[in-house]
């Protein structure tokens, strides 16, 4: 099966003045289906703007070729209408994370090339600074379909799950856009908030145990 990209298509539309409460967490739910490596980036789309937001802190060492494998077959399938940008979180990044370029970018072939050897020359270090990536993300473009990768729970900048639930629910508010969230890990802390982010920012979340 070859790479496809992770991609769902749909604007978000709140109305709710306070932020909405998703049911607690299943772990049978969470964990049931394992995704597949070469599913990870898996979906149709047609016109889009996506964002790969990628945990880059020191966890993920041991499985950073694998899931920098991943979003290069994602970025290489992505279709010529999308635009797209990569951002890259930890604490050893200037400001807790750093985008490849200052907004969206058409996907054609040079642009595709220019981020995988970007993103190929980064190496994983520092602590996971989750809500610092999705507010970078965020800010790249309007109505943008967000991925974030992660394999452990925030442990520096804001590590409370309720705010980091209001404030991810309200930047996916203001933007129109919507969060999708990839777990690669079985970190049950981890899973549980990246369920409920999903789940409240209008995107699906999914979960790839890599050997660590």
């Amino acid at each position: 099966m070859s790479f496809a990209v992770v991609l769902m298509i749909g604007f978000v539309w709140m109305q709710q003045v306070e932020l909405p409460i998703p049911p607690p967490p299943n772990r049978h739910a969470i964990f049931k289906g394992e995704t597949d490596l070469c599913d990870l980036f898996d979906a149709d789309c047609e016109d889009v703007r996506v964002v790969f937001a990628i945990d880059c802190s020191a966890s993920m060492r041991r499985i950073w070729e694998e899931v920098v494998g991943s979003a290069e077959g994602a970025v290489s399938e992505l279709p010529p209408n999308a635009l797209f940008n990569i951002v890259l979180f930890s604490s050893a990044c200037e400001g807790g994370a750093v985008a490849w370029r200052g907004g969206v970018v058409a996907a054609d072939a040079r642009s595709k090339a220019e981020a995988m050897r970007w993103l190929r020359q980064r190496r994983p270090a520092g602590c996971s600074v989750l809500l610092e990536a999705l507010k970078t993300a965020f800010s790249l473009s309007r109505r943008v379909s967000v991925f974030l990768v992660a394999d452990d729970y925030p442990n520096t900048g804001e590590t409370e799950a309720c705010e980091i639930m209001e404030a991810a629910w309200r930047l996916v508010s203001q933007n129109g856009g919507r969060l999708n969230t990839i777990l690669v890990s079985e970190d049950e802390k981890a899973a549980g908030l990246l369920a409920e982010l999903a789940h409240c920012c209008g995107g699906s979340f999914c979960f790839r145990a890599f050997v660590k």
